[in-house]
């Protein structure tokens, strides 16, 4: 599996050699990553780079949305995941689809994209419509608060003490047409 490769030069790049308990369980069952690298330790922003690395593979967006061009990953508000998040795309597809990542600091600079992240530090900036608008060009809008579910994201990536919990509004994303695989849904919370 290519992410493993990835995953493994990550590590090694990072120096990475311990597991902080109860972090790596949800990542180890959807990626089906060995248990060798479940004792590897990851920061929390490593953790929720390789999840949105691996989201698009569990998300299945409308046939529209997957026809031509790039597959883009916009990261607002965190360049720190951003960063981590290109290391681990770089040279990968998606459905034959070059993954790009972008890092943004505003609202304005948010574009035609599959998957968005909003850090919580940028989340009072983004509006009800704004995310409606989204939503209507079935842009999967991942957050890292229970919060922002509520005011509108489909995923999300909660730090709760040392895990990182996923929670998905199921029905905000069947409304636009975005569905998730049953492996996924097996280890999310259903909001």
């Amino acid at each position: 599996m290519a992410i493993l490769g990835k995953l493994h030069g990550f590590l090694r790049q990072k120096g990475i050699s311990e597991l902080k308990e109860g972090v790596l369980i949800p990542l180890v069952i959807i990626l089906g990553l060995s248990p060798l690298l479940a004792l590897a330790s990851f920061k929390p922003v490593e953790i929720k780079a390789a999840y949105l690395y691996n989201l698009a593979n569990f998300v299945h967006w409308p046939e529209t949305t997957m026809q031509d061009g790039d597959f883009v990953m916009e990261v607002l508000g965190n360049p720190e995941l951003a960063r981590n998040l290109a290391l681990l795309t770089k040279g990968e597809k998606l459905e034959g689809r070059n993954i790009i990542v972008r890092s943004i600091n505003s609202v304005e600079e948010i574009h035609d994209c599959q998957i968005l992240f909003v850090d919580s530090s940028r989340e009072q900036e983004v509006s009800a419509r704004l995310l409606e608008k989204l939503a209507q060009k079935h842009t999967l809008i991942v957050g890292n608060s229970r919060g922002f579910l509520q005011k509108g994201a489909m995923v999300g990536l909660v730090l709760t003490g040392k895990r990182i919990i996923i929670a998905i509004n199921t029905r905000l994303a069947e409304r636009v047409g975005i569905s998730f695989s049953s492996k996924l849904l097996k280890v999310a919370h259903k909001y």
